[in-house]
């Protein structure tokens, strides 16, 4: 993953002037013809992945890739980028049915982790309605359902980065999510439906 990532950000050749190494801008995100090939090259990943579940960590890059592409006026990237959120979502649901006749501190914790990359998926580019929503519901889904386990380290890392691109975006989802006033109740519905069974709550006193 780092490698990919090095080579989308890299800045472009080093040449040697005056006796010293400059970098120059990267010029071949601008050519129209390699997004575009891009962008179906990811599409192909995803439907060739998409009834993998497990090769979830694989399909997180691609989404990581497509919102990067997505930036430079690839709006189909962005859609691949939401099919695999909804994805891993899926995947998650589908593991519920496991947990229930065998409770396991390994599984709960790979559908923590289901959820947490759908929530990368959606936060890493533009947000529609439709993306706030399943991003409320992913993240609420992560944190809720989240039990200490072996996996933990994996799992923390997974939520800093949530964290960090969620800090982008934390006033456009607010206000995305202000003018639906079903989200908001869906939201809190969610946060409810989702606490662990053991969960002591008090009353709130103001001040």
């Amino acid at each position: 993953h780092a490698l990919i990532q090095q080579t989308l950000f890299h800045v472009g050749t080093i040449s040697e002037l005056d006796k010293s190494l400059h970098f120059e801008w990267r010029q071949d995100l601008k050519d129209p013809h390699l997004c575009s090939d891009i962008s179906s090259i990811l599409r192909s990943l995803y439907d060739e992945l998409k009834d993998c579940p497990t090769q979830y960590k694989t399909l997180a890059l691609v989404a990581k890739l497509c919102n990067f592409f997505s930036k430079f006026n690839q709006p189909a990237c962005r859609d691949t980028a939401r099919h695999i959120a909804k994805s891993m979502m899926q995947w998650a649901v589908e593991l519920e049915a496991e947990i229930s006749s065998s409770p396991s501190g390994a599984i709960r914790a790979k559908q923590v982790k289901l959820y947490q990359h759908a929530s990368l998926a959606l936060v890493e580019g533009d947000l529609v309605e439709d993306d706030v929503a399943w991003l409320i519901q992913s993240n609420v889904k992560s944190r809720n359902l989240f039990i200490a386990d072996e996996d933990c380290a994996e799992i923390a890392t997974n939520w800093s980065c949530i964290e960090y691109g969620m800090s982008a975006c934390l006033s456009e989802v607010l206000q995305i999510a202000e003018r639906s006033g079903q989200m908001l109740t869906g939201a809190f519905q969610l946060v409810v439906n989702s606490c662990p069974d053991g969960l002591n709550w008090t009353r709130w006193q103001k001040g």
